[in-house]
């Protein structure tokens, strides 16, 4: 065998091997990311370890093979919050992420939000899976590093949508929901009052099932709301208002249309 040869078959072998490892690594699928995860993020000052604030984080993934995109959610106890757009790539045991456009915020006057990436690693705990690790977070406005972070967050194993508890008179969490006007020939307004803090989601369905309408998906304060609903672009008929609120379900029947 001569030297050109020998060499030819050595890289060969060589990319064999290489390609392999790394379709080993990309190959592997052990996680079900898709899905609501759900805990706590701490935040650190750059130049004071001490000056902390704690978060709560929440992410809503959907995985492609190794590739997971979706939206984070993030807020504190004075009512500030912000949802922004999320992707990453799931790489062995270990995800990594990036946030990379504000869909949504409310900003302390002096302050404003700041992006999250880096990587968490992931375990399995009472089968629950776990992404936990530290992370560094960007401006949006300057492009300059912000603080870092500590992530803590479990996967929350959503219920089957037909299990939520049907709710018709006894408002545990929610009371005085009222459409108004109803029925409507294009806009109305969903009128309710939470009894405690909760994460609240407003849908609108029509009779198929199908999601035409999603108006309100962050926590709320207690209090009382107003929330529009547009059906201009809708055909006439009857559709299913749903106001989730810590996984229970409310609904209304929404009419459209000259009655």
């Amino acid at each position: 065998m001569d030297k050109v040869t020998k060499k030819i078959k050595t890289i060969g072998l060589s990319l064999f091997i290489w390609a392999s490892s790394l379709s080993a690594v990309w190959g592997q699928e052990s996680y079900d990311l898709n899905g609501i995860f759900e805990g706590e993020h701490v935040e650190f000052s750059i130049d004071d370890p001490n000056d902390s604030s704690v978060y709560f984080y929440k992410f809503d993934l959907v995985q492609d093979s190794k590739r997971v995109t979706g939206k984070s959610f993030i807020y504190n106890d004075d009512g500030y919050y912000a949802v922004v757009q999320l992707r990453g790539l799931l790489i062995e045991n270990e995800f990594y992420f990036e946030e990379f456009g504000t869909i949504d915020e409310i900003n302390p006057a002096i302050n404003h939000w700041c992006y999250n990436s880096g990587h968490l690693s992931i375990t399995e705990e009472d089968d629950k899976i776990r992404f936990q690790g530290f992370t560094k977070s960007y401006t949006k406005k300057y492009g300059a590093f912000c603080r870092s972070g500590y992530t803590n967050i479990f996967k929350v194993r959503e219920p089957d949508p037909n299990q939520y508890e049907l709710i018709s008179d006894d408002y545990y969490m929610v009371t005085n929901l009222i459409l108004n006007p109803n029925p409507t020939r294009s806009e109305t307004t969903l009128n309710f009052e939470l009894l405690e803090d909760a994460w609240t989601i407003l849908e609108v369905r029509d009779l198929q099932g199908e999601l035409i309408l999603e108006t309100l998906n962050r926590r709320l304060l207690e209090g009382a709301y107003s929330f529009p609903i547009d059906l201009s672009f809708q055909p006439d008929g009857m559709y299913i208002v749903e106001l989730i609120v810590d996984r229970t379900l409310y609904t209304k029947e929404l009419w459209k249309g000259k009655f």
